[in-house]
């Protein structure tokens, strides 16, 4: 077979072994840094991804009438808390009684037309301050800020809501 031509040996003293040791101690924490900064950035990357405007609006809006849903509506009662602003808050509970007779006689896409429109007629009789909710199928919060007496919000609402018509269907009544 094979000749062997020759052996190379390399040796390396006790001296470079302990120098490329006490090198390595030295660069460690800058990789420790470097590794940091890289898991960072990217826990950064993924933060702005899961608390996009986007998603945080999708999250806390009612799809169909674009109001705050019942976790926004949890997440304001819970910051009035917090801050000891809840006092002198008034609360009105909204159900729209007959909205199953709707989806029944006209079908599901006219029943979601009368809560856009009953929404959409509540919110244009409200002040700035108040906040309208959909809590859940055809159930409505509002919450009245610094309501004063006499100010009549709840005939207000009811007559708003009262108003509401739906678009090719003058005899719905809601």
């Amino acid at each position: 077979g094979e000749k062997v031509v020759g052996v190379l040996g390399i040796e390396i003293g006790v001296e470079h072994q302990y120098n490329t040791y006490q090198s390595i101690l030295r660069m460690l924490p800058g990789i420790v840094l470097l590794v940091s900064l890289l898991s960072t950035a990217v826990a950064m990357v993924a933060f702005r991804r899961i608390s996009n405007p986007t998603y945080q609006d999708l999250y806390n809006t009612d799809q169909l009438t674009q109001l705050k849903n019942r976790n926004a509506f949890q997440t304001d009662l819970n910051n009035m808390d917090a801050e000891g602003i809840r006092a002198g808050v008034g609360m009105i509970s909204i159900d729209l009684n007959d909205l199953k007779l709707v989806n029944d006689r006209f079908g599901h896409l006219v029943g979601d037309k009368a809560l856009q429109s009953v929404a959409q007629s509540i919110l244009s009789n409200l002040r700035q301050t108040d906040v309208l909710v959909r809590y859940g199928g055809d159930e409505f919060l509002l919450l009245v800020p610094h309501i004063r007496p006499g100010e009549h919000v709840i005939q207000r609402v009811r007559e708003a809501a009262a108003s509401a018509r739906v678009e090719g269907y003058p005899e719905l009544e809601l």
